[in-house]
């Protein structure tokens, strides 16, 4: 930690409601620009001149909707709708990438519950390597002699909740590698409506895993997941 240190951040933009998806999107991507740029220009004024003595931050966009009513929502899909009362939130990372996705799932939220979708600031802190570039890259100026450590100065990726422990056995002949991990309770669509157990458990990371049929389960999460909308069964 910088000795005395002030921590630095964005030009605090409003929380704001939306009823328009097309409209609370282009405000999420406002958002997460503003700040991933703030920590992009920092990170190159700090690779420039040095510690500034300073700390900097930056923080994810939130999504949040208040719903008042136990009203049972007419729905067949997973998502897109809340089961109780109260203010639910969510943290959104590179909206530009996810704009179908996010539109959807407001407009559908706005629908259901007949109340505004609310914009604005997390103050969960985006890790200075999740918004730098593969050109500008936070390890590769760690890797440099530098009279500094970047965790002083920014914020950095915790692994550490991810607890994964990685476990091997036999089955049916088949080396079974499973990577168990505790994840935070992550819902494949914002504010998802609660699901049975699947019978076929998916890791949530690995690169060599079968089911009892042969099927590769690793092979189906990444097609599942290679940039497509996550559909549940």
């Amino acid at each position: 930690m910088v000795e005395g240190s002030k921590i630095h951040t964005p030009d605090a933009r409003p929380e704001t409601a939306f009823y328009d998806p097309d409209k609370a999107v282009a405000y999420l991507n406002v958002l997460y620009q503003d700040a991933v740029g703030f920590l992009q220009s920092r990170f190159d004024e700090v690779l420039r001149s040095g510690s500034t003595g300073h700390r900097y931050r930056a923080f994810y966009p939130q999504i949040s909707v208040q719903v008042d009513s136990f009203r049972s929502i007419d729905s067949r899909l997973s998502f897109g709708h809340v089961t109780s009362p109260g203010s639910h939130t969510t943290t959104i990372t590179s909206p530009d990438l996810f704009s179908g996705y996010l539109r959807q799932q407001i407009e559908l939220l706005v629908e259901n519950h007949d109340s505004p979708i609310l914009i604005g600031p997390s103050e969960t802190p985006i890790p200075l390597h999740f918004a730098l570039s593969d050109e500008i890259s936070a390890n590769k100026a760690e890797a440099q002699s530098q009279p500094f450590l970047l965790r002083d100065l920014f914020d950095v990726p915790d692994l550490a909740p991810a607890n994964r422990t990685l476990t091997s056995q036999s089955k049916t002949g088949t080396e079974l590698v499973s990577l168990n991990t505790t994840p935070p309770a992550i819902s494949i669509g914002l504010f998802g409506a609660s699901r049975a157990p699947s019978s076929k458990s998916v890791p949530w990371d690995s690169t060599s895993v079968t089911d009892s049929s042969g099927t590769s389960i690793a092979a189906e999460n990444r097609q599942r997941c290679s940039g497509k909308v996550l559909k549940t069964s």
